[in-house]
C-alpha cells in the first residue's frame, strides 16, 4: 500500500517534530493490524503511518491539532485510525474497571481527561498516546458523537455501572484496537470514509529523534 506523501509532508510542515524514521516502524505492529483491513475495505487506498513514542500531553495535544489542520487543508475525505490494545498484564476484575474508565473518556471525546486517567490509574493502554491526538484532532475537525461498537473486555463491567452516553451518526472514522472498537461522528456530513488519496511515493513518518525522549 502506497504512502500518500503529499500529506506526509503537510503534517511536518504543520508538526516539524515528526521526522520520516523507517526504524521506528520496523518493530512496530500497529499498522500492520490495520493495513490488511484497509487492503480489503478500500484497495487503491494510500496511508500515512505515525509511530508515537512520548507521554507528554502538549505534544500529542499539538499533533492532534497538526492533523486536523492538515485534514482540513486536504478538502478530502480521509480516514484517521489510532491503534492500541486496553489493559494488560492484570486479573480480569481490575481490567474491566480500568476499561471502562478509560472508554469512557473516549465516549465522551475527552483527550485530556484520557491522558489523566491513564497515568493516574495506570493503565497499561499502550497506545493511549495516539489516542489522545485522534480525539484532539476529532474535537478540532467538528466530532459531535462516539459509539462503542464492540469490547470483549468491557461489556460485563459496563453493564453494572450503567449505559455510557453515545450517539449514533452515518458519518464517521473509527478509533480501532485490539479490543474495543468505536465509531466517532462529525457534524453536517464532513465524514472520514476509507477513501484516501492517490498513489505517491513511499515516505514513512513518525515521531522520533526530532525530541528528546521520543522513541518510538
Amino acid at each position: 500500500m502506497p504512502i500518500d506523501s503529499a500529506l506526509a509532508a503537510a503534517l511536518k510542515q504543520r508538526f516539524p517534530l515528526l521526522a520520516e524514521d523507517t526504524e521506528a516502524h520496523r518493530a512496530e505492529h500497529a499498522a500492520e493490524v490495520q493495513l490488511p483491513f484497509l487492503q480489503i475495505r478500500k484497495p487503491d487506498c494510500t496511508f500515512v503511518p505515525i509511530a508515537l513514542g512520548t507521554s507528554r500531553y502538549e505534544i500529542l495535544d499539538a499533533l492532534g491539532n497538526a492533523i486536523a489542520e492538515a485534514v482540513r487543508a486536504l478538502g478530502e475525505r480521509v480516514l484517521l485510525i489510532a491503534s492500541s490494545d486496553m489493559n494488560h498484564y492484570e486479573n480480569d476484575v481490575v481490567t474491566r474497571q480500568k476499561d471502562y474508565k478509560a472508554i469512557e473518556r473516549i465516549l465522551v471525546r475527552d483527550a485530556r481527561g484520557l491522558f489523566e486517567v491513564v497515568m493516574n490509574e495506570n493503565i497499561s493502554m499502550c497506545g493511549f498516546g495516539p489516542t489522545v491526538a485522534m480525539l484532539t484532532a476529532a474535537r478540532r475537525l467538528g466530532a459531535t458523537g462516539t459509539e462503542l461498537i464492540k469490547s470483549a473486555a468491557f461489556s460485563a463491567y459496563a453493564a453494572l455501572k450503567g449505559p455510557l452516553p453515545r450517539r449514533r451518526s452515518a458519518s464517521g472514522y473509527s478509533i480501532s484496537s485490539s479490543v474495543s472498537s468505536f465509531f466517532v461522528s462529525l457534524a453536517g456530513g464532513a465524514a472520514f470514509s476509507t477513501g484516501i488519496r492517490g498513489g505517491s511515493n513511499p515516505k514513512s513518518v513518525s515521531c522520533r529523534r526530532k525530541f528528546p525522549g521520543l522513541v518510538a
